[in-house]
C-alpha cells in the first residue's frame, strides 16, 4: 500500500516537486488517510486551485489567514484532513429538531462545531466538527425519546462519521431514537487523549442541550464500532452513571497485542497484528505500545475488575476471524467479574467489521439484526 500511494502522489506529481513535497506526510503511508480514488490531487493541479500547508487560523471576509499570517484571497475553501473550527470563529446555532415540522428551539454547540445539511433526514441541520452529527427519526411525537452517541472506527487514525451514516440513519429511523455522531480528532495529528476528550465533550453537549433535542437523559447509550469501541469504553469509564448502555463492537481495547487470537491471524482482513502495531503507536503518541504507564482510559482492555465496577450495562460483539477476538471476550469477562450485566456474541465466520464490508453476507445480517434488537431492549426504544 505504501508503495501504491508514494508512486501515485509521484506520478501525479512528477512536474510539481513542490507540490509533492507538500502532500507527502512525515508519517507512514499506512497510518492515515490516503487519498487514491478520487479526483483530489490532480485538482491541485488547477491553476484555479491552490494548496495551504498550514493550519487554518481565521476567516476573513474574502478569504483565509493560514498560521503563519499569510492572508489567502479565496471563494471556496475545501479542507482534507485536521481542520478545527478556530476559536475565533463565531459559535455556531443548531437548529435540531424540525422533523415531521415540529420546531423546537435552538441548541446552542460547542464553540469548535460546525454546522452542516444532513439532507439524509427530516433533520434541519447536523452538527459536525469533532462534534455530533445529529440524526433524528422522521416522525415527532413530542414526548422524550432515547438517543445514541456513535463513535466510528478506523484504527484512531481514519474514517469519519459519513462511513457509517448510512446504517445510524437507518437505526434512528427503525427505533425512533436520536443518533449523534461523533467526527472526533484523529492520530497522528492528534493522539490520546484528545480523541476521547472530543467524545466527552460531545456526550456532555448531548447531555446539556437534551431537553431541546426532546431526549431523555437516563436513556443515552454510547456505540462504538473498533477504535470507535475502545473510546466508548473508555468513556464509559469516564462518564458512568450518565450513561445507560455501552454498545461494544469489534472494540480495539489492548495495546499489548498479546492474545491468541492476535498471534494467530497475520494475514486477515481489515486487521492483523501489524495494522494494530501502526494503530496503537499513532494513537498512543508520546507513549510506549505496551509499556507500563499505558492509562486504563487509552486501553480499556488494562482495566481491572475494581476499575470497572458500576459502569452501565453493556454488549459486546466479537467475529472468529478477528485478531481483536480474544481481547474483546477479555473485556466482556472482566466487566462480568466486575458485576457489570454484559451480553457477548462469536460471530463464527466472521472477519473484523465484516458487517461493513460484506453486509450482505449470513454472520454480518445477523449482527445487524442483533445490533438493532439489542439497543431497542437496552434503550427501550419503543416505550
Amino acid at each position: 500500500m505504501e508503495q501504491l500511494a508514494r508512486g501515485y502522489v509521484e506520478t501525479t506529481f512528477a512536474d510539481r516537486p513542490d507540490l509533492r513535497t507538500a502532500v507527502t506526510p512525515d508519517y507512514p503511508f499506512e497510518g492515515k488517510r490516503v487519498v487514491l480514488s478520487s479526483d483530489y490531487y490532480p485538482a491541485l493541479l488547477r491553476d484555479d486551485v491552490h494548496l495551504v500547508p498550514h493550519p487554518v487560523a481565521s476567516l476573513t471576509p474574502t478569504g483565509i489567514v493560514d498560521a503563519t499570517g499569510v492572508h489567502h484571497e479565496v471563494d471556496v475553501v475545501v479542507t482534507a484532513t485536521g481542520l478545527r473550527r478556530p476559536t475565533t470563529w463565531p459559535p455556531t446555532t443548531c437548529s435540531v429538531g424540525e422533523a415531521a415540522g415540529c420546531a423546537r428551539p435552538g441548541a446552542k454547540a460547542p464553540s469548535h462545531m460546525l454546522a452542516s445539511p444532513c439532507p439524509a433526514t427530516r433533520t434541519s441541520t447536523c452538527c459536525s466538527g469533532p462534534t455530533p452529527m445529529a440524526q433524528e427519526p422522521s416522525a415527532c411525537s413530542g414526548r422524550l425519546r432515547p438517543a445514541l452517541l456513535h463513535l466510528h472506527g478506523g484504527g484512531f487514525v481514519s474514517g469519519s462519521p459519513d462511513t457509517s451514516h448510512a446504517r445510524m440513519t437507518g437505526l434512528a429511523a427503525d427505533l425512533g431514537v436520536m443518533v449523534a455522531s461523533v467526527d472526533y480528532r484523529r492520530a497522528p495529528e492528534h493522539p490520546y487523549p484528545a480523541p476521547l476528550e472530543d467524545c466527552a465533550t460531545a456526550l456532555r453537549w448531548l447531555l446539556e442541550v437534551a431537553d431541546t433535542l426532546g431526549v431523555d437523559r437516563d436513556r443515552v447509550a454510547v456505540h462504538g464500532v473498533s477504535a470507535g469501541g475502545a473510546l466508548a469504553a473508555a468513556l464509559a469509564l469516564k462518564a458512568r452513571s450518565d450513561l445507560c448502555f455501552q454498545f461494544l463492537s469489534v472494540p480495539i481495547t489492548d495495546d499489548r497485542r498479546a492474545t491468541p487470537s492476535m498471534r494467530r491471524f497475520e494475514d486477515t482482513p481489515i486487521w492483523t497484528r501489524a495494522v494494530g502495531q501502526v494503530s496503537w503507536r499513532h494513537y498512543l503518541g508520546a507513549l510506549t505500545p505496551g509499556a507500563d504507564d499505558v492509562p486504563v482510559l487509552a486501553a480499556p482492555g488494562r482495566a481491572n475488575p475494581d476499575e470497572l465496577l458500576g459502569l452501565p450495562p453493556a454488549y459486546v460483539a466479537v467475529m472468529e476471524l478477528d485478531p481483536l477476538a480474544d481481547e474483546g471476550l477479555a473485556y466482556a469477562a472482566a466487566l462480568s467479574e466486575a458485576g457489570v450485566p454484559v451480553e457477548v456474541h462469536r460471530f463464527p465466520g466472521a472477519f473484523h467489521a465484516a458487517f461493513s464490508s460484506a453486509p450482505g453476507a449470513s454472520a454480518s445480517r445477523r449482527y445487524l439484526a442483533e445490533e438493532s434488537a439489542v439497543l431497542a431492549r437496552a434503550l427501550r426504544a419503543h416505550e
